[in-house]
């Protein structure tokens, strides 16, 4: 019986490693994604965010679903409009894993300034959540789908809908 309680033991402290490991992967390439939005650098982050994502890799943001360049054209667009990005970051609020699949809930945060149509300089801030879904290829882990779940959008404090800006 202990024999048995103790792999049951080893299995389960296997498998919580096992995941911290990968827990550990998403967060080394959080902070490298983080520092190319930080300074604006859409070439450093398709450049670092290819290699991690499949080929067949899927980005769903308000029922459209895009590929990995359709998604990073998007970005530019975004980022061209913000003067300084003042804040990028990340945090996994659930990693769940299997031998070859695994998904996380992940909490996003940005924020920058860009100028109004007023000339006058304002504040813009996006929170969500995405549901992450990652794909173990030839031994690597790879995210194949992020997909938004909830967005919520500010400008100057104030929530606003993205999509009703002109440009």
């Amino acid at each position: 019986m202990k024999a048995m309680s103790l792999s049951f033991v080893l299995v389960g402290l296997f498998a919580v490693a096992s995941a911290d490991s990968l827990r550990s992967q998403i967060q080394a390439f959080d902070a490298k994604i983080h520092d190319a939005m930080m300074k604006k650098d859409i070439a450093t982050f398709s450049k670092v965010m290819r290699p991690e994502s499949t080929a067949d890799f899927k980005y769903i943001e308000s029922g459209q679903s895009m590929n990995f360049d359709q998604m990073v054209s998007m970005m530019q667009q975004g980022l061209g409009r913000l003067t300084k990005v003042t804040e990028a970051k990340t945090e996994i609020l659930t990693l769940t894993k299997t031998k070859d699949r695994a998904t996380s809930t992940t909490r996003h945060t940005m924020a920058g300034t860009m100028v109004g149509p007023d000339k006058k300089s304002h504040v813009m801030k996006f929170v969500g959540q995405s549901l992450d879904t990652y794909r173990k290829e030839g031994g690597v882990w790879k995210m194949a789908k992020m997909e938004w779940k909830n967005q919520k959008s500010y400008l100057d404090g104030k929530e606003f809908d993205p999509r009703k800006m002109g440009g």
